[in-house]
């Protein structure tokens, strides 16, 4: 909230707004959200948007200042126009002129999901005394019909404005000593105002509570319980809080801007726990159209708040361990409470109860790690990490690991991250569609080998010498199994046949051939290989059929297999499947209940497709020699694009920078996960390289679409995919480990000896301000207290001076349980609305 760094939003901006878990009650089922905008030109200034979760077309509650007759509304309008001057989660704090000589600062305080305020203050710099009013307009748009939005007198005889009925909902906006201009016969305006006199000198504030619940004696109980609140105490909480956040500036506007929008995304991603999850979890997209469930349980939900997607909890876990370690645990204390008996983790656990049923990739005793390098929590470690070792052993049982050599397979491609490999993707047109089941991939070997890796940290950490050994036994069993994926024709690492072992690099069997005829290619297949069968045409709905395949195996025996239609990945027109044997030899190809309008193609598997799993092996401890082949491959341009790194190489027949018709694309996930196995290997500069193209890319698309993206075009600075979609957020633990600065809520500090950002940057956190360059590193403490680090190449921790690493504990106040009572003796008053106009 350091209103003195200089950001550099779009003139069209708005700034997303909901209410802070770490302070605030949050509802999983009726979440509110708000977006602000200060305005532009001959747009409504100071206008707090809302669509109630999506009930709505789009709510509005705008400020219009009236002095002599002049009405000051739009932006275009003020003396000086509305500028964001600070802001935080839930919270923003903005400055305007409404005349030259009447200075005005707007707060807007999310207080909870059902609740919203703003107070403006005004101040009068002339000589003279100045007569204003202000109305506060409320506008519903809906092609809903039978609204009853009215004028609302209180006992007190002031006015407030309720919406009528929206869904389930019964809003109401109170404003403290509100008049509304009422005409007898006739309907109001859907406006509440007051008139203020400001003697020269003066500063007076006006504030208003907007309530959403379901009754509307409910909405304004819980309004006036705000409005009842001390707001100077709690807008100081609020600035305590704001300390915990990370502060960075780097020198160019636009990146310490996209820094601080990133921030201001990942806490506010975190709603509180639920009856279904014990800790706060996070949803991928909180805007003001999600967050309502018809349903009343979050079942109807999709994907962006249906659970907690793994690959998102890696990026949006590490960003927030340095800023509320209790949040960034309990993302992993929520996988860990919905546990099996027998180790299994769902791959997506829900704050509804939702769950896939598909195992979790093998990310959490990294995550884990990565939590512990910021709190340096034992106790954490110790509590988690039995639960770790059985999530860890449960990736070996027969139904993970069907040939139980020591290297499972995934099966679902969804585990991966990215569903558009080249590879694999059976529903995509362009795709190889080979069954991942079917396949040992090097970036699941590598995953396992991290697991065991950090399994044996914490158990070292701990103390636990038995565990410590058992990791060390799982690491030399998973090191040879990931060598056994690399292909030394192409020097790299590989896909494999999960029975046979054997790479192919594929062979056309039948290209477009009629489906109702019997084919007898009759091909040898060097080395042997699964066959990929591929139907095109008919219509959506797919046929009742049964493939026959014979050939012989790799003895020259004859073998065969029969697949029936349920075996099929089916789209409009297609279906594709892969073969359960495999084949030195293809002889014969036959389907029965298949019409003439189908084709048919078969072709041999090819596991050499060149994508980002075959660098994964980076975040492992492959040997020195392939190590370096890794980081030459990746620092060459058909991966490293000007964006960053991209999902599939450019040389791959299929590659797509934009990854629609083809695999490419860059994500954030996979650019932490390749940046610190570089770190790990003291590749710096290369790490450094990757984050600034995707840094460079998303500050880009902030400037341009006002948004960031749930991932980036390989060479153009173009967002695809979900608009702020949380899994494309810039990737800040990375970002921390490069600028080698952590600050801890104790008050203590540790400057890593690698300072890899290469070019001057100031962390402010917890009230410490640390200034780093290449010569050396500056740490000023909250008490003036000054420190100077030298660039020796050493690692230093300094310890908080005494009395300075205290920090109060935070409360907010907390609205009481509601009455159901509607005893406030309001009268009634209809208000026009677009169909009298009509």
């Amino acid at each position: 909230m350091n209103p003195s760094r200089r950001l550099q939003f779009s003139p069209s901006f708005t700034l997303t707004l909901a209410a802070d878990a770490r302070l605030s009650r949050t509802d999983y089922v009726d979440d509110q959200s708000w977006e602000l905008s200060p305005g532009q030109t001959n747009a409504p200034a100071l206008a707090l948007q809302t669509r109630y979760g999506g009930r709505v077309g789009l709510v509005s509650l705008v400020p219009m200042w009236v002095e002599g007759g002049r009405s000051v509304y739009e932006a275009q309008s003020y003396a000086a126009p509305p500028t964001l001057t600070s802001f935080a989660p839930g919270f923003a704090r903005l400055h305007a002129n409404i005349l030259p000589e009447v200075e005005l600062t707007t707060e807007v305080w999310v207080m909870e999901s059902h609740a919203v305020g703003s107070r403006y203050t005004l101040h009068n710099n002339s000589g003279r005394d100045i007569a204003l009013r202000l109305d506060l307009f409320g506008h519903v748009a809906t092609e809903e019909k039978g609204r009853n939005s009215a004028i609302l007198t209180l006992e007190d005889q002031t006015n407030a404005l309720a919406f009528g009925t929206i869904g389930n909902l019964e809003p109401v906006i109170v404003l403290e000593n509100a008049r509304a201009v009422l005409t007898p016969g006739q309907k109001a305006s859907p406006k509440i105002g007051v008139d203020v006199r400001l003697a020269t000198g003066e500063t007076i504030s006006l504030r208003w509570v907007h309530a959403g619940l379901n009754k509307m004696s409910d909405s304004l109980q819980r309004a006036q319980f705000w409005l009842a609140q001390d707001w100077n105490v709690a807008f100081a909480q609020i600035e305590q809080a704001a300390q915990a956040i990370p502060q960075i500036e780097t020198g160019d506007a636009a990146l310490d801007t996209l820094l601080a929008y990133a921030y201001h995304e990942a806490v506010q991603a975190f709603l509180r726990p639920t009856d279904k999850l014990p800790y706060g979890a996070f949803v991928a997209n909180r805007q003001p159209n999600r967050g309502y469930s018809k349903r009343g349980d979050g079942s109807d939900y999709d994907r962006s708040w249906n659970g907690q997607h793994p690959h998102v909890a890696y990026l949006l876990t590490t960003a927030i361990a340095p800023i509320a370690p209790a949040l960034a645990q309990g993302v992993l204390r929520n996988y860990l409470a919905v546990q099996a008996a027998d180790g299994f983790i769902d791959f997506k656990p829900g704050a509804g109860g939702q769950r896939t049923g598909i195992l979790c990739p093998p990310l959490l005793a990294r995550l884990t790690w990565q939590i512990y390098f910021y709190t340096q929590d034992k106790v954490f470690l110790q509590e988690t990490f039995p639960n770790l070792v059985r999530f860890f052993q449960r990736w070996f049982t027969p139904d993970v690991d069907a040939n139980q050599n020591g290297l499972p397979e995934w099966q679902d491609d969804r585990q991966t991250g990215y569903t558009a490999w080249p590879t694999f993707s059976p529903r995509l047109p362009w795709a190889q569609g080979l069954d991942i089941r079917a396949t040992e991939s090097p970036d699941l070997a590598a995953m396992l080998y991290s697991e065991a890796l950090h399994l044996q940290a914490i158990a070292r950490e701990i103390g636990n010498n038995e565990a410590f050994s058992e990791s060390s036994n799982h690491l030399k069993a998973l090191e040879a199994t990931l060598e056994a994926l690399w292909h030394s024709p192409i020097n790299r690492y590989v896909y494999r046949d999960r029975d046979t072992g054997g790479i192919s690099t594929g062979t056309v069997v039948l290209k477009d051939e009629r489906g109702d005829e019997e084919l007898f290619p009759v091909i040898k297949l060097t080395p042997p290989s699964r066959l990929i069968v591929k139907l095109s045409g008919g219509t959506g709905r797919a046929p009742r059929i049964s493939l026959y395949l014979e050939g012989l195996d790799h003895n020259g025996q004859t073998i065969s297999e029969t697949i029936e239609a349920e075996a099929f990945a089916w789209t409009y027109n297609s279906g594709i499947v892969t073969s359960s044997k495999t084949y030195a030899q293809i002889d014969r190809v036959r389907f029965t209940g298949l019409s003439r309008v189908y084709r048919v193609s078969v072709y041999a598997v090819d596991h050499t497709r060149s994508d980002i799993n075959n660098l994964l092996p980076l975040i492992a401890e492959p040997s020195s020699e392939k190590r370096d082949l890794l980081i030459r491959t990746l620092s060459e341009s058909h991966y490293l694009r000007p964006n960053g790194v991209s999902m599939v190489s450019a040389q791959d027949p299929n590659f797509d920078p934009s990854s629609a018709n083809g695999g490419g694309g860059v994500w954030s996930f996979f650019t932490t996960l390749l940046g610190e196995g570089l770190i790990e290997h003291g590749e710096y500069e290369l790490a450094a390289d990757l984050l600034k193209r995707l840094l460079r890319t998303q500050a880009a698309v902030l400037q341009e679409q006002d948004h960031l993206s749930e991932f980036y075009h390989t060479d153009q600075p173009r967002g695809l995919g979900e608009a702020d979609y949380i899994g494309g957020m810039v990737p800040l633990h990375l970002l921390l480990l490069l600028i080698g600065i952590v600050i801890r809520a104790d008050g203590s500090v540790t400057i890593d000896p690698v300072f890899a950002w290469g070019a001057p940057v100031t962390l402010t956190q917890h009230g410490i301000r640390i200034e780093r360059t290449s010569a050396k590193t500056t740490v000023t403490f909250l008490n003036g207290h000054m420190v100077e680090v030298p660039a020796d190449g050493n690692r230093h921790k300094i310890e908080a001076p005494d009395g300075t690493a205290s920090r109060p504990e935070i409360t907010l106040p907390a609205p009481p349980e509601l009455t159901g009572e509607g005893g406030h003796n309001r009268v009634i008053i209809a208000v026009q609305d677009e169909s009298d106009q009509a």
